[in-house]
């Protein structure tokens, strides 16, 4: 109710001349129906074939239902409310129902509106090798579109996973690129005598489930590790109730040297690649270790800004030398 209306007088003007009116209407149909049924008792008069008492009842009962008529006609004539309210119901039911569909609509486009990539996001980068043909360039870069349309179904059906819907498949093709702006970068790279990093970029903001525009984007890069090289080293006691602790602080301090080098980290390109296998397969290392051990971490290739973090973790006692542990990681694995 609009109390702030109460407030002014014109309101209670209208109010008090509506019941006024309603109220001499009503106050001379009642007159006249009165007058009329003491006449129509005198001289004993009958409708319809009624007794004069029975016909005197049935004239004060089309009186009263008058009166009624007449009252709410008076209402509806005055009232802009009353008539909405009397004519209005089914209108206003249907626009309850199309503004309710329209907020279901709204809700669902929101839900549907969650942004994979930003509009110049990263999606994924590497590196391209100077001196390769151009078939074999091209196949390459091709090949890191690839791995950004995987990388690309991954988080939408991460998305899917928190909604409860269905998963898109792994042979899905969500990236589109331009083939003259791939022949242009295996053109430049011809002309190369250096490793070259290669970004590939979202061309706009991409919704949930939406195809992803992308461009590709060529830049310097030096190199930040060498194959064989130690990336970070830690030490630890194979009796460490907390390995699980020690691990994360591990993978923790590798990503935080890669960084401070300058390695570039796009969608967790710093994580090393290692899983709970390796976890294990590490455990199970320490266990064997006789006394104070380390963990190192050695870069499986020659390692760019722009190339994802490959390493191998290793389990070494704590006596071999800095200098050792790059032969050491090196015999046991890669």
């Amino acid at each position: 109710m609009d109390y702030a209306a109460l407030r002014d007088p014109w309101v209670w003007t209208r109010i008090g001349s509506i019941y006024l009116l309603v109220a001499v209407v009503a106050g001379c149909i009642a007159y006249m129906g009165n007058d009329l049924g003491k006449k129509i008792g005198k001289k004993k008069r009958s409708l319809f074939g009624l007794r004069p008492k029975h016909t005197s009842n049935l004239i004060t009962a089309l009186v009263g239902s008058l009166i009624a008529v007449v009252t709410l006609t008076l209402v509806l004539i005055f009232s802009q409310e009353a008539r909405y309210l009397l004519t209005g119901i089914d209108r206003l039911r249907a626009q309850i129902e199309f503004y309710e569909a329209k907020v279901k609509e709204l809700r669902h486009q929101v839900d549907q509106s969650r942004i994979v990539w930003g509009t110049g996001q990263p999606i994924l980068s590497g590196t391209l090798d100077p001196h390769v043909n151009p078939d074999a360039q091209r196949a390459l870069v091709l090949n890191q579109l690839r791995r950004a349309n995987i990388w690309s179904i991954q988080r939408n059906n991460d998305i899917a996973k928190e909604k409860r819907e269905d998963f898109l498949s792994t042979d899905s093709q969500l990236l589109e690129w331009d083939e003259a702006e791939l022949d242009r970068i295996v053109e430049e790279m011809a002309s190369e005598d250096k490793v070259v990093g290669v970004r590939i970029l979202a061309a706009r903001n991409c919704l949930y489930k939406d195809k992803v525009p992308v461009k590709l984007e060529l830049m310097p890069v030096t190199r930040v590790f060498q194959a064989g090289e130690v990336v970070a080293a830690h030490s630890l006691q194979p009796d460490n109730p907390e390995l699980l602790r020690e691990w994360y602080d591990f993978l923790a301090q590798i990503r935080e040297t890669a960084l401070r080098r300058g390695m570039i980290e796009i969608n967790d390109s710093l994580g090393g690649g290692l899983t709970s296998e390796d976890f294990d397969r590490l455990i199970e290392d320490i266990k064997r270790l006789q006394g104070p051990g380390k963990l190192v971490a050695v870069a499986t290739t020659d390692l760019y800004q722009t190339n994802t973090l490959a390493i191998r973790v290793e389990v070494v006692p704590d006596r071999v030398g800095h200098t050792a542990h790059r032969d050491l990681a090196a015999r046991r694995g890669r």
